[in-house]
């Protein structure tokens, strides 16, 4: 694997994690059991470099459990990995935050978060640090709500940490079990032959749930175009999936 192919995997799997981090304050996902598997044993988890909200994974699992509930969003402006080792990045995210009040009234932030990723051999991410800062209010008081942004962004960053380590390795849970479930053992052939370098998302749709992945192949366009659905759970489900 090249450090190309290394850097890109990394990407998505930080990617994937930061999106359900945020769709879980959002709606119905997966059960807080499974999704405290997105964090370190030791993970901190620190308010404006200040106030210490949570230490270790049972600490943030109590610090979610006692969250009030609310109509929130957060958009994710930024995301972008800086200084890495062999096994941890720095990731710089900004975030749009935005929450209805009693009043009807929106108000929110716009905030930075200076986290710290782990990645296992494979590099899957976990955040073992996040120190979310906000910077300024939100000057959007018009709610947009990201639920959806963020569940599909979540799973086409899976996706395509997925089609990247099935490129090079010829095998990737993920993958595999998604197209089991629609029967698309046809696609495989297609998949394990090409040598993905760069993926790219293109015609995103929030509303229908559905996108189209540009997948290159030393220089030959594929493209993956993939029907959704959305139902409680870590991912998003494909109902139909089309490869050209």
């Amino acid at each position: 694997m090249t450090n190309e192919q290394i850097q890109q995997i990394r990407y998505h799997a930080v990617c994937d994690i930061a999106y359900r981090w945020f769709a879980f304050f959002e709606g119905k996902t997966e059960d807080l059991s499974r999704h405290i598997d997105i964090f370190s044993e030791d993970v901190l988890l620190v308010h404006g470099g200040t106030h210490l909200l949570a230490r270790g994974k049972a600490a943030m699992k109590h610090w979610l459990r006692q969250l009030p509930p609310e109509k929130g969003s957060h958009i994710i402006r930024r995301i972008e990995l800086g200084k890495q080792t062999d096994h941890e990045a720095a990731v710089i995210m900004d975030i749009g935050y935005q929450a209805v009040r009693g009043d009807g009234k929106v108000s929110g932030a716009l905030s930075e978060y200076q986290t710290t990723v782990s990645f296992d051999k494979d590099h899957n991410a976990v955040f073992s640090f996040l120190q979310k800062t906000p910077l300024y209010p939100n000057p959007d008081t018009t709610f947009r709500d990201s639920f959806s942004e963020n569940r599909l962004k979540s799973f086409i960053a899976r996706l395509s940490y997925s089609v990247l380590r099935f490129s090079v390795e010829g095998n990737e849970t993920f993958l595999q079990e998604a197209l089991d479930e629609i029967k698309g053992n046809s696609l495989y052939p297609l998949l394990k032959n090409s040598r993905i370098s760069h993926i790219f998302t293109e015609n995103m749709a929030t509303d229908n749930l559905s996108c189209t992945l540009s997948l290159f192949d030393h220089g030959f366009l594929r493209k993956l175009n993939l029907v959704l659905n959305e139902s409680p759970g870590r991912w998003l489900t494909i109902r139909h999936a089309t490869l050209s």
